[in-house]
């Protein structure tokens, strides 16, 4: 891993989140325990990598990003730094559940127990912590009520309620909110050297999320499952049992005569970047149907297929369809069975928002 200058320099936005992780490590109040609570791709780890550089850090300036300490957190030396996410559970679904096991956290337990053979902090981050089981939870608290000095963890958490409040009342929170969409472009564009239209659509697509743009921006694989999926969609008011069928194939990774299987994902579920790109078509056609001009559209590089796909809908419908995309989000956070929500939202899509039993829509969908 090439490493160059401090983390927290390449972190977008969160000014405050940075000010007083700062002002702990310079007056001597750093917690043992902290919270990153916030949206997924805010940057909560990249701030806890920060976190561990600062902690070590031998330079006149911390973070120097140059010295032994922040060359071995940026790279994860399991000396300074340790990192656990939730590992994908057993099972047929393409949709599976990910989840931290108890397994896991006992050897963490057990590493945080050791005495180090070197000075300094250690830093153990937790994503997803919220993935945590009960059983994991409670092993996790042992470690929370009297962590080593010179020891500090870091969860990291979408939807921090999900905690035990037993854990959340050691914790001290910080939030991560969404960043601004004209500074995420600017940063794909002056950063990365994304080219201007990419930037501008990966930093509206990614809602805030800086992490999730340049994904979007700088992998050909999740760009290809974008492009395919919308292909799919523009036609599903033509074509309503194909089109269907087809992104609902790419959803869970499977393969068809139409569709074929596309790329890995880096990790990241079919499913999740389908939902991410059909929420802003479908928003993008709702904004035109109600006379908002194509400055107000998200999916500027294809502004033109939206605005043909609107005029095949009602805005009632759009509105519907929006309602179908959230509640399938919601269930499939839930654990429910992905093929069984994957095929109910692509009839109500077909339908646009109707309900079954609208015969002449029926004989479409269903063939």
């Amino acid at each position: 891993m090439a490493v160059s200058g401090p983390l927290w320099s390449q972190v977008v936005g969160h000014e405050p989140v940075l000010r007083r992780l700062e002002a702990d490590v310079a007056h001597g109040r750093v917690a043992q325990a902290y919270l990153f609570a916030g949206p997924a791709g805010t940057g909560k780890t990249l701030v806890a990598l920060g976190l561990a550089q600062r902690l070590n850090c031998s330079g006149a300036s911390p973070p120097c990003g140059v010295c032994e300490g922040c060359i071995q957190a940026a790279r994860r030396a399991p000396m300074v730094v340790q990192v656990l996410a939730p590992e994908e559970q057993a099972g047929n679904s393409a949709y599976r559940a990910r989840l931290h096991r108890v397994e896991t956290v006992r050897a963490l337990q057990a590493d945080v127990a050791l005495r180090p053979f070197r000075k300094g902090y250690r830093v153990y981050v937790i994503r997803s912590a919220e993935m945590l089981r009960e059983e994991a939870a409670n092993t996790l608290l042992k470690t929370l009520e009297e962590p080593p000095a010179d020891t500090v963890l870091v969860l990291t958490a979408e939807q921090p309620a999900a905690l035990l409040s037993t854990v959340l009342s050691r914790l001290r929170r910080l939030d991560f909110g969404s960043v601004a969409a004209p500074l995420v472009e600017a940063w794909l564009r002056d950063a990365h050297g994304v080219a201007e239209t990419t930037a501008a659509v990966a930093a509206a697509v990614a809602a805030g999320r800086p992490g999730k743009a340049l994904r979007l921006a700088t992998d050909p694989a999740a760009w290809a499952r974008r492009s395919e999926v919308l292909d799919r969609i523009a036609r599903i008011g033509e074509t309503p049992r194909a089109a269907a069928l087809a992104v609902a194939a790419l959803w869970l990774g499977g393969e068809t005569e139409e569709s074929g299987k596309m790329p890995d994902e880096g990790g990241e579920p079919p499913i999740e970047l389908a939902l991410d790109a059909l929420e802003w078509w479908y928003r993008d056609a709702l904004m035109l149907r109600a006379g908002a001009g194509e400055g107000a559209v998200v999916n500027r590089d294809r502004a033109a297929a939206v605005a043909e796909f609107a005029q095949c809908w009602e805005p009632g419908e759009l509105r519907a369809c929006v309602a179908a995309l959230q509640t399938a989000r919601r269930c499939l956070l839930r654990n429910a069975n992905a093929s069984l929500v994957v095929e109910v939202l692509w009839r109500k899509l077909a339908r646009g928002g109707r309900p079954a039993g609208t015969a002449a829509v029926d004989r479409q969908v269903v063939g």
